[in-house]
């Protein structure tokens, strides 16, 4: 009776079935991994809970709210910075004024903790830089087409968001640097792009996220 149960048809089927039910829970439990991290990207509560998770393997700095940003390209940030030698897409870099950590938020461990020395150009560009880019100009798809020619000279640059400054007839295209940690780069950034080192202007919203606000205005339509 058992063997002809256990025929090389019947086990073949049996071994299919499984398989497929294998496939389905490692899609599944990819799908929900995903979810989780976009979530840790958008949600603030989330965002709490990383720290906190974080907090409980490494001191970390009081008295400030950090930024965080996501791997996307970790190939490209492993050319340029040491930083990310051991890290993989989707880990979290939690950015402090004068620290900075690189965390794998599935495995739950730090993988690297630099030193930010604000002042030093050296110690500026160990995280990677944020940008917020701003359509100043009533031009389509002019954020787009910088965000290209950015990546092509700083391809490590993680770029926040695109969208439309609150006005459209800036003159010139500005760079904002946020916190007043990145001089150096800001004056790199300027000469590059023939950018024009400025104040946050007036009615635009402070980006939290970000340590460089370029507004693009309408000397860069012809980009």
């Amino acid at each position: 009776m058992l063997k002809s149960i256990l025929t090389p048809k019947n086990l073949l089927i049996v071994f299919s079935v499984v398989f497929v039910i294998i496939i389905i829970l490692l899609f599944l439990k990819y799908q929900s991994t995903d979810m989780e991290l976009k979530k840790l990207k958008t949600d603030p509560r989330l965002t709490q809970e990383l720290i906190d998770e974080i907090g409980k393997i490494i001191v970390l700095p009081t008295g400030e709210t950090p930024t965080i940003a996501t791997v996307t390209d970790v190939d490209k940030l492993k050319i340029t910075q040491p930083f990310f030698q051991n890290a993989k897409n989707g880990d979290k870099v939690i950015v402090y004024a004068r620290k900075a950590i690189l965390y794998d938020p599935l495995a739950k461990k730090i993988i690297d903790v630099t030193t930010i020395n604000p002042g030093s150009p050296s110690a500026q560009t160990t995280a990677p830089l944020r940008f917020l880019l701003l359509n100043g100009t009533t031009k389509v798809g002019l954020t787009q087409k910088f965000e290209v020619q950015l990546k092509k000279v700083f391809p490590e640059a993680i770029i926040v968001n695109r969208d439309n400054a609150k006005k459209n007839t800036y003159a010139k295209s500005i760079i904002v640097d946020i916190n007043n940690l990145n001089q150096a780069k800001t004056a790199e950034l300027s000469q590059s792009f023939a950018l024009t080192a400025d104040k946050l202007p007036e009615g635009e919203v402070r980006p939290e996220d970000s340590d460089f606000l370029i507004i693009l205005g309408a000397d860069k339509e012809n980009l």
